[in-house]
């Protein structure tokens, strides 16, 4: 398990769910912190702007100067709507407010994260705009499966090339030359038509694509249409994309996504060519993208600047109201579960589990990311029935879980890593530890030690992640 150690004795209270607020009851013990938040409304209109206030306390005296971590999802299909972070009064009190994004969904849940516990509040969605859309930080894994996608909001388009392959293979290239394909053989059993179609994106039609969060376009919407002919093996796709978007961002910005939400599918950037090439397993349509985000915290000489523009690239992470990645807040299992889900590109599921944790309600924004996680092998609970999803993830809890992401990779050059503080790592993170170390993944202190119970911040969590992909070629 990843938490079998000494625990800090707080309690994650359940509530009873009503619509416009849900708070956690009062502690059990004298001392111990209690956590409440409610929105002003029990419905909002795509559009208006959403209010929201709580009180931390602890033994019945407010917490002042706390940290509350906020966060807004869409059910049961938006996404991440909002995220930021406040910071309570001297009278234990906070408050915050957002503009409520279109979305398809019918109800909106806040979540409140503060010194290891957790509240909720919800209000109803009403007249959402026709297009839909999800907000920034959503989606799942990238390019898994069968069949043919239909798209989500796409116009028609022009058909750029329709071409019979047959069960030999072959090569397809679009009348434009904007995107070239090799078919392996064996791909398809019997003659398919392989049709093309370019929907070209221009400032009136962009919102209809509901490109997520801070992305920008960098080719045409491509829609890949086989008559339902499912790909026996995956065709290699290469994309080319503008520089015009990207401008003087790192290539890592740039990501190809595909059309079920829009979520990442595992490529090869070539900057120099301005080309993308990636293995694509179904039909459906896609898009290379660029994230545009820039947080006023990361400047170009951050020690972890590289890292967070992978994971813009992959949209693993979001920013705050603010503007700011907060590199140094804190970050909680779940939170770290999701970034570590879409940066590996794992399946998502529409509909989740629990995966078998009392405390993973199905209706959670982190239940998909937990519940992709577990089918992957990379998390366990903190004990057999107890995932422990606002508890602030610790250095070796979050180097177990990267190093169960390494999957089968061997380093072909293992450092043999010593920490000072190595007896101090726990016996169940021990082997990952310094399985993960050996391979360059993670690393310790400047003092030699890891310090494995110390907290990770939002920035190592970042470097970690993209220590992994790089290393293990993911």
């Amino acid at each position: 398990m990843e938490g079998l150690r000494v625990r800090r004795l707080w309690t994650i209270a359940v509530a009873t769910v009503f619509m416009g607020s849900l708070a956690v009851p009062a502690a059990l013990a004298t001392g111990l912190p209690t956590l409440q938040v409610n929105v002003g409304s029990t419905t909002y209109a795509i559009g208006q702007t959403v209010t929201l206030a709580g009180t931390l306390t602890a033994g019945g005296s407010p917490v002042a100067n706390s940290q509350v971590a906020l966060e807004a999802d869409g059910t049961p299909s938006g996404g991440q709507l909002w995220v930021d972070q406040v910071q309570t009064n001297a009278q234990g009190q906070f408050s915050d407010s957002f503009v409520l994004p279109s979305t398809p969904s019918s109800a909106v849940t806040v979540y409140a994260f503060s010194d290891g516990v957790r509240a909720q509040a919800g209000f109803q969605v009403y007249a959402p705009a026709p297009s839909g859309g999800g907000g920034g930080g959503g989606g799942g894994g990238g390019g898994g499966g069968g069949g043919s996608g239909t798209g989500s909001g796409s116009t028609p388009g022009t058909v750029v090339v329709t071409k019979q392959i047959g069960s030999t293979g072959g090569t397809i290239h679009t009348s434009d030359g904007s995107v070239d394909f090799v078919v392996p053989s064996g791909t398809f059993g019997t003659n398919t038509t392989f049709t093309v179609t370019e929907g070209t994106v221009t400032g009136s039609n962009e919102s209809s694509y509901n490109f997520p969060g801070t992305n920008s376009p960098a080719s045409p919407v491509f829609t890949i249409n086989t008559g339902g002919v499912t790909f026996s093996k995956p065709i290699q796709a290469t994309f080319h994309y503008s520089g015009q978007v990207l401008g003087t961002l790192s290539s890592s910005r740039v990501g190809l996504f595909y059309d079920d939400t829009w979520t990442w599918v595992k490529g090869s950037v070539n900057a120099q060519s301005g080309t993308l090439t990636a293995p694509l397993s179904k039909a459906g349509t896609y898009a290379v993208l660029v994230n545009t985000t820039k947080f006023n915290d990361v400047p170009s000489n951050f020690w972890a600047k590289g890292a967070i523009d992978l994971l813009l690239g992959r949209n693993a992470i979001s920013g705050f109201a603010d503007g700011g990645f907060h590199p140094n807040a804190t970050v909680t299992r779940a939170q770290f579960v999701k970034m570590l889900v879409l940066s590996l590109g794992l399946t998502v599921p529409a509909q989740p589990t629990s995966a078998g944790f009392s405390d993973v309600p199905a209706t959670a924004w982190f239940a998909p990311y937990v519940d992709s996680a577990v089918q992957a092998g990379l998390v366990q609970g903190i004990n057999a029935t107890t995932f422990g999803p606002s508890e602030l993830i610790t250095r070796e809890q979050l180097a177990v879980m990267v190093a169960r992401a390494m999957g089968t990779y061997q380093p072909s050059s293992p450092q043999q890593v010593a920490f000072k503080d190595q007896s101090k790592i726990a016996s169940w993170a021990l082997p990952d530890v310094l399985k993960a170390a050996d391979a360059g993944i993670v690393h310790g202190l400047s003092n030699g030690s890891f310090d494995p119970l110390g907290q990770a911040t939002r920035a190592q969590a970042a470097e970690l992640v993209s220590n992994l992909v790089t290393v293990t070629g993911q």
